[in-house]
């Protein structure tokens, strides 16, 4: 049995045109992406249409639904997807050769609560609770989803006036969120599957166990079939020592202490965050000890008695944050493995990656457990499909506590 033939496409249903059904059109590719750092997962399906008076008059109130299991059971990706307005069908035919009068179309598809944001219009709300609370809020009452939300909890309880484009208030969040036991903070919120969001730091992802273990092997030659399922077809590590700290910019911020009267300047200190593995954290960038204070933006924050701890936190974990996000982006690998539901944002997995005496590529480092960062399952007709998976190693920092 070839690698990837484990796979069961059950639903293609495109506004009501059914893939599977051969006598109207078929697929010819599907690519679904999902990331941990967007709660919006995405499809590009390439379809032929044999009838041709199908798919060009698709609306976007049509759903598309897909449902691919596997052979040996686990996991099923069953997921609901709107056309996407900004990229409805894109007409291939004229590009591709096809026969006789069918057509060839890629259909876009995206997670419907990304429509409902983009269509919510102007936020205006006020709050005065935990960032995980408006977070929660922002789920059911923008993106309008009726999935479960579970979160991890955030640092005490904050005043804040959340006006705006609905996508920029979600930025806000995501920058106010302080975590009580981890120093980065780094939340996200995403989606792993169709029935539930979570938002949590990426430094508690990484406590759980990994749910697969994959190898890369010399040769097939002689593994049995879960052995050339669980093998890496492909691996590539990324990483980096130049130091790119502009985004930091405008994290260095003041916040007013209103029981002492002085302004309060994150602490400089290295992050001294832990990272798995044999890499490095970089730490915070030099040029904080030496940046001018009335260079430094300011922070409008709230002269309240109540606001002033929370915002103090806030304040420092920024740049604890963008450094900790700094170490992920820098120090990350990208895998290809046979096709696999299983595999999703947030969850961990062990690699097993034999070193070489003459290997200088530093692929061996990645032995061990890794946190997935972007998942994209692509699969051809005939059930065989790849996945290729971004993994990072960062961790959290040694002491809990921000």
């Amino acid at each position: 049995m070839p690698v990837g033939n484990h796979v069961i496409l059950n639903d293609l249903t495109v506004g009501g045109f059914n893939l599977l059904d051969t006598n109207v059109g078929q697929y010819t590719s599907i690519e679904y992406f999902n990331t941990l750092f967007d709660p919006f997962p995405k499809i590009n399906i390439g379809t032929l249409d044999y009838k041709n008076n199908i798919l060009p008059n698709l609306k976007n109130d049509q759903p598309i639904t897909i449902n691919i299991g596997m052979e040996n059971g686990g996991d099923s990706l069953n997921y609901t997807f709107m056309p996407q307005k900004e990229v409805n069908v894109n007409d291939r035919s004229m590009s591709k050769q096809t026969a006789m009068k069918s057509k060839m179309f890629d259909v876009v598809g995206i997670d419907e609560g990304y429509l409902n944001m983009k269509a919510f219009g102007h936020m205006s709300k006020s709050y005065d609770t935990q960032v995980s609370k408006m977070m929660e809020d922002f789920v059911k009452n923008v993106l309008k989803s009726n999935a479960s939300f579970q979160a991890e909890d955030t640092k005490g309880n904050q005043r804040f006036v959340a006006r705006g484009n609905p996508a920029k208030v979600f930025g806000h969040y995501l920058s106010r969120s302080v975590s009580p036991n981890n120093k980065g903070s780094a939340y996200v919120l995403y989606r792993p599957d169709y029935n539930t969001y979570k938002y949590e730091s990426i430094e508690k992802m990484i406590t759980q166990g990994p749910i697969a273990t994959y190898q890369q092997r010399t040769t097939l030659a002689g593994a049995s079939e879960q052995e050339r399922l669980n093998s890496i077809q492909y691996i590539k590590v990324y990483g980096s020592n130049k130091n790119d700290w502009s985004h930091l910019k405008g994290t260095q911020q003041r916040s007013y202490d209103p029981d002492t009267g002085k302004a309060t300047w994150p602490k400089t200190n290295p992050s001294e965050f832990k990272v798995a593995g044999q890499l490095q954290d970089p730490g915070l960038p030099p040029w904080v000890q030496k940046v001018n204070h009335y260079n430094r933006e300011y922070e409008r924050t709230q002269h309240s008695r109540n606001n002033t701890k929370s915002a103090t936190d806030v304040m420092r974990n920024r740049a604890d944050r963008a450094a900790y996000l700094n170490t992920l982006s820098k120090n990350y690998a990208e895998i290809a493995v046979p096709f696999n539901t299983v595999l999703k944002p947030g969850y961990m997995i062990n690699l097993e990656i034999p070193a070489k005496a003459s290997d200088t590529s530093g692929n061996e480092k990645f032995s061990g457990p890794s946190l997935i960062l972007n998942v994209n399952h692509k699969l051809l007709p005939g059930g065989r499909g790849v996945s290729y998976v971004r993994v990072t190693k960062g961790g959290g920092q040694e002491q809990s506590g921000a």
